[in-house]
């Protein structure tokens, strides 16, 4: 068979998949152990609080930001960074502005293991991202540890977060490809708003394990010329330090490109996408590509198999819009973002109090450094039966 025997069969192939004329097997469905799944639901509002509590401190004495300098200064009392981040944690959960999170404070104070109490002006300023970002993202990067060797597929996905009620992302999206010639054409650019409304969206992307549903990398953008394409290869690079053993890296036809290609091969990890209809099998220096249009001319199954589990990131995605209907409170970018990301972490550590129970997740943080692969009888079939909470 010649070079282009092989483009003629790849485009073919690729068609058949697009037209959902391939005959595609299935995988069996996942069983679900319920009882299991209500007592994690039934006691996640107690043990989130404790969670949010024990991490920041864990992420904060990696920093070195958790305690206050012995050395006395005039005026009030400094709060500490963690404590912030505690509050601002908790805020999210319960989705609440900065004046009824000043109440919250004094009911949760007990439970996030705050040092003193202080007033809704503090967390408003916490949304700097220059006096909490750090801590964040270090929070973030914890709330990997514990599944960090659990799975090796991941997916890669963009979503926008509204600013206000009268926008939805999803039929803005919508419309946006219908007006483009062929609606399963997908653009990087991100859609506007349908709606005359100075508000805008918050756009993120974010790798997501398919089978724990939690993200281990994750960027929020307010500048809608920056499109989607611009921040995968910075995920790539997070998400490889926090999932050290990401080896399927699925993606949308958007990311059919040769420079995904070749920013996953860089880091050992194998794309997974859908090309075009008139993809052709030129290298242009990216073996990478090549080598995935021949897996899937080969298996197209097994391919298959690999590329429909991207879907979980929209489910990630749609878990987000699930439990956070309310839209973005806050009218600088840079805390719009800061509060997206907070989304993004709230989400992780609900998911890692859910799989405490679902697949008994030993939640185990080392102080003093990365911590070592260790719970009982966690595993990725076990994990792979839990559903999205």
């Amino acid at each position: 068979m010649n070079t282009e025997q092989r483009l003629e069969m790849l485009q073919a192939l690729i068609t058949q998949i697009r037209e959902k004329e391939f005959p595609y097997e299935e995988r069996p469905e996942k069983k679900m152990d319920w009882s299991l799944y209500d007592l994690a639901q039934c006691s996640e509002l107690g043990d989130i609080l404790l969670l949010i509590g024990r991490i920041v401190d864990v992420a904060a004495s990696r920093l070195n930001t958790g305690r206050l300098s012995n050395k006395r200064s005039p005026g009030r009392p400094a709060i500490t960074e963690s404590d912030v981040v505690k509050v601002l944690l908790a805020q999210t959960y319960f989705g609440f502005s900065n004046r009824r999170s000043e109440g919250l404070v004094h009911v949760a104070y007990g439970p996030l293991g705050l040092c003193r109490e202080f007033s809704y002006k503090t967390i408003e300023r916490g949304y700097d991202p220059w006096r909490t970002g750090e801590l964040l993202d270090e929070v973030m990067s914890l709330t990997n540890e514990p599944v960090r060797r659990l799975e090796n597929i991941f997916g890669i996905d963009g979503t926008g977060q509204p600013t206000s009620v009268k926008q939805n992302y999803e039929n803005d999206r919508r419309l946006q490809r219908t007006k483009k010639e062929g609606q399963s054409s997908v653009s990087d650019k991100w859609p506007a708003s349908q709606h005359r409304t100075k508000h805008g969206y918050v756009y993120g992307v974010g790798i997501i394990g398919t089978v724990s549903k939690m993200y281990a990398a994750w960027k929020s953008n307010t500048d809608r010329s920056k499109g989607e394409l611009r921040f995968f290869q910075e995920l790539i690079q997070k998400a490889s330090v926090n999932r050290p053993v990401m080896d399927i890296l699925t993606g949308d036809g958007l990311y059919a490109t040769r420079k995904f290609c070749q920013a996953c091969d860089e880091r050992g990890i194998v794309p997974i996408t859908l090309p075009r209809r008139n993809v052709t099998l030129r290298r242009k220096g990216v073996n990478a590509w090549v080598e995935m249009l021949l897996f899937m001319l080969n298996s197209p199954q097994e391919y298959l198999e690999q590329y429909h589990l991207r879907s979980i990131s929209e489910t990630g995605n749609s878990m987000l819009v699930a439990y956070y209907p309310q839209p973005i409170r806050k009218r600088f970018n840079e805390r719009k973002e800061l509060e997206s990301d907070l989304r993004i972490v709230v989400h992780n550590i609900r998911r890692l109090c859910a799989l405490a129970y679902l697949v008994n997740l030993q939640l185990k943080f080392n102080a003093g450094m990365k911590m070592e692969d260790d719970w009982s009888k966690a595993s990725v079939d076990e994990m792979a039966a839990t559903e999205a909470g």
